[in-house]
């Protein structure tokens, strides 16, 4: 046999032993379950329209060695364009794997194609990768606009772990563009598919102002602002976990005009998962219909939420009582609830 065909047959014959075949992840459903893996390389470098080579899991779960399902999907957040450890009422569950008697076995949970690509902006009109990001590591390309989460999740396989990056996305002028889809994770999987629309996300990266249950396209709508500038941002810090920095991106930024803002806003909250706790602040531009007093109607049956909102530039504060502030009455919290657990949904934690 010429060595030529030989090598074919030898990449045809693995092929088979792992399941594996080529198909790409845009001529999928959105929304569709998924219950492939992905070779590690496919995943980091390349995208929905390119053929990719997909295995099989095994009786137990397992991604063979090499292999991964996706990462676990993320709170607030889009990301990579497959997505796991969703449960079947559409809250983000656990994403795990254990081992006796030196065999293994995996739990994703549901594993979904979140088809997200128009959403995320690269430079040079770039196409994203499958695992949200732009370009390589260490020399990602997102637009000026486009702010990002650079994270590598560890998946439990058959054999030894496999290491996926994957990156977070949302708009800089996320404040004052508006949340996407519901606050009601419930509608986020329904007859047997994820609904992208549905997830209540940050604004997207080429979002011009696509709103959610309190996004900006249904309040304010139109007006003279009498505030025109709150520091706007998310701050994350963590205690007890392994491998996590902390992230602070609030800064003074100007509201958009003809909105109608009159108040700045910040909420604040934790999650605590495995000894991991995750802190949590977000603050933006608001007006009546999406104050703190809308918040509390949204949020008050979860713990660990307290939410300010003050109507002077840039008086809420930057999260743990920094940044500005005002003295005025209406700056201080609407709701202080005593337990600082349990609001992974709320915003952007990040759950082992």
């Amino acid at each position: 046999m010429p060595v030529a065909m030989g090598r074919t047959w030898c990449v045809a014959i693995a092929l088979l032993l792992t399941g594996a075949f080529a198909t790409k992840i845009a001529d999928m459903d959105q929304g569709a379950e998924f219950t492939k893996c992905f070779t590690i390389d496919d995943w980091n470098t390349k995208t929905a329209d390119d053929d990719l080579t997909l295995g099989d899991r095994d009786a137990n779960g397992c991604c063979a060695e090499g292999y991964l399902p996706g990462v676990k999907l993320y709170s607030q957040y889009f990301g990579a364009q497959v997505v796991c450890g969703v449960e079947d009422d559409g809250s983000i569950g656990s994403f795990s794997s254990s081992s006796s008697n030196d065999v293994k076995t995996c739990d994703y949970k549901k594993c979904y194609v979140m088809k997200i690509a128009d959403k995320i902006t690269c430079t040079d009109d770039a196409v994203p990768l499958l695992n949200g990001c732009c370009g390589a590591k260490d020399s990602r390309t997102f637009t000026s606009d486009c702010m990002s989460y650079d994270y590598t999740q560890s998946s439990g396989t058959a054999g030894a772990n496999a290491d996926a990056e994957y990156c977070l996305t949302y708009h800089k002028n996320y404040g004052t563009i508006g949340n996407s889809g519901t606050n009601d994770a419930t509608d986020d999987v329904a007859d047997g598919k994820f609904q992208v629309d549905k997830f209540y996300a940050y604004a997207p990266c080429a979002s011009g102002g696509s709103g959610g249950d309190t996004g900006n396209t249904g309040g304010g709508g139109t007006g003279t602002n009498t505030v025109n500038s709150c520091n706007v941002g998310i701050k994350t810090s963590y205690s007890g976990c392994s491998g996590w920095t902390d992230t602070d991106t609030f800064a003074e930024t100007a509201c958009a005009a003809g909105w109608g803002y009159d108040k700045c806003y910040t909420y604040e909250y934790s999650t605590t998962a495995s000894g991991c706790t995750t802190s949590v602040a977000t603050g933006g531009c608001s007006y009546a219909s999406m104050d703190c007093s809308v918040l509390e109607t949204t949020w008050k049956t979860y713990d660990g939420f307290a939410c300010t909102d003050c109507s002077e530039d840039n008086c809420n504060t930057k999260g743990g009582g920094g940044g500005g502030g005002s003295d005025e009455a209406d700056s201080t919290p609407k709701l202080a609830f005593a337990s600082a657990v349990g609001l992974a949904t709320l915003a952007a934690a990040m759950l082992a």
